[in-house]
């Protein structure tokens, strides 16, 4: 009865990432001297490290990304962007080993599109939630990436993905200024290497 109307929200995109791209993805993250990437960032995490390397290999798959995720939820022209005349490229990637008890706070990042790579993560949702110090309390959601929100009422929202070893080899790309952060893990003393990367317009 009577007729409904919806508040438009986004969302984001998980793909499996194509093996010759981890491989690759792998061997340049495994590399001495890379360059460290701790100044500008918003976390608590130690080493964090720039590979400019993986830009040329990654550019065209994080594009066909982009477009999915465009045509899911009409994203570019809610920001008012023209991609024919100002067209999107990959600006930065890097490397993130988190240790036991590290975190990222809530944050965003800058451009239009961002991405987090799971490459190794030492532990399984069922460990963390067993070894986590707050496992008796309400918000339990050790080792988690989550995205935070407000709904068309202004109350927050927590989209909680637990990102543990089943997840590796996975991407999740989203807008770069949706809210998340990476909890701390418990269980492990092993590190947690992920990968991120933003997407930028070209002026």
């Amino acid at each position: 009865m009577g007729e409904r109307y919806y508040f438009k929200n986004l969302g984001y995109v998980m793909d499996d990432v194509p093996e010759e791209l981890l491989i690759k993805l792998k061997k340049i993250v495994n590399e001495k001297n890379l360059d460290k990437h701790n100044k500008d960032l918003a976390g608590n995490i130690e080493k964090e490290y720039l590979i400019p390397k993986a830009l040329g290999y990654f550019e065209q798959y994080i594009m066909s990304l982009c477009k999915a995720y465009d045509e899911e939820f009409n994203y570019i022209n809610s920001i008012d962007v023209n991609k024919n005349r100002h067209p999107f490229f990959l600006d930065q990637m890097w490397v993130n080993f988190q240790k036991k008890h590290e975190f990222n706070p809530i944050h965003t990042h800058t451009g239009v599109f961002s991405f987090v790579i799971w490459l190794q993560v030492p532990y399984t949702k069922e460990q963390e939630q067993e070894n986590s110090p707050g496992k008796h309390g309400n918000t339990n959601v050790p080792g988690c990436f989550s995205f935070h929100y407000t709904n068309a009422l202004g109350e927050i929202n927590n989209e909680i993905i637990h990102a543990d070893k089943s997840y590796e080899g996975k991407i999740c790309l989203f807008p770069s200024k949706l809210r998340h952060s990476v909890s701390p893990f418990f269980s492990s003393d092993d590190y947690r290497i992920s990968v991120s990367g933003n997407v930028m317009i070209e002026v």
